[in-house]
């Protein structure tokens, strides 16, 4: 068995980390600059299976033997939240998208850990619509990051306000990612 000394170790890590930031930089420039829906997609994907395997790589334990540098935070499942809303009348679903759009935008540029972040309407009942938010992971993403962004705590009392006057209900759940099936396909693939 070969043995690297912590010092080797570490400059491997260095150059592993360098790589990943080299691709979510490309990533995000080509989502920034792309008004093509399957190259967004693809810069998405990109980032989250580079950062699923980055951070799902246990030091010393990469099919390289690369010791690749792991945050214990973010070592689970992706994570992902289906909130359900409906809605009054369509003056509150249009309120809603009012105050819910820069957050989007915050989180799309700010938060890059959040890997999917939006808001569905029904075909079928306009007042219904369901948001989608999906995280690299639970602790990390989900809770410090995501929960504790400035636009999220300014949007947050409005919905709650919304929710308070009863123009809205809201219920959902929370899933863990099981690694089967896949998230779009819209690029053709």
């Amino acid at each position: 068995r070969h043995h690297t000394s912590r010092s080797q170790r570490f400059h491997r890590q260095q150059g592993v980390a360098k790589e990943v930031l080299k691709v979510h930089s490309m990533a995000f420039e080509a989502y920034a600059h792309s008004t093509s829906t399957s190259t967004k997609i693809a810069a998405v994907l990109s980032v989250y299976i580079v950062l699923s395997l980055f951070f799902s790589s246990r030091a010393g334990q990469s099919s390289a033997g690369a010791g690749v540098i792991t945050s214990s935070s973010m070592e689970g499942p992706a994570f992902t939240l289906l909130v359900t809303m409906r809605f009054k009348s369509k003056k509150y679903v249009e309120q809603f998208l009012s105050d819910v759009r820069p957050v989007c935008q915050y989180v799309k540029n700010q938060e890059p850990t959040t890997l999917a972040y939006e808001v569905l309407q029904s075909d079928k009942d306009p007042l219904l619509l369901t948001f989608l938010e999906r995280y690299a992971d639970k602790d990390e993403a989900y809770l410090k990051r995501h929960k504790s962004g400035k636009a999220f705590l300014e949007f947050r009392p409005k919905l709650k306000a919304m929710q308070d006057a009863g123009n809205v209900e809201i219920t959902g759940e929370s899933y863990l990612d099981t690694m089967v099936g896949f998230g779009d396909r819209r690029d053709g693939t």
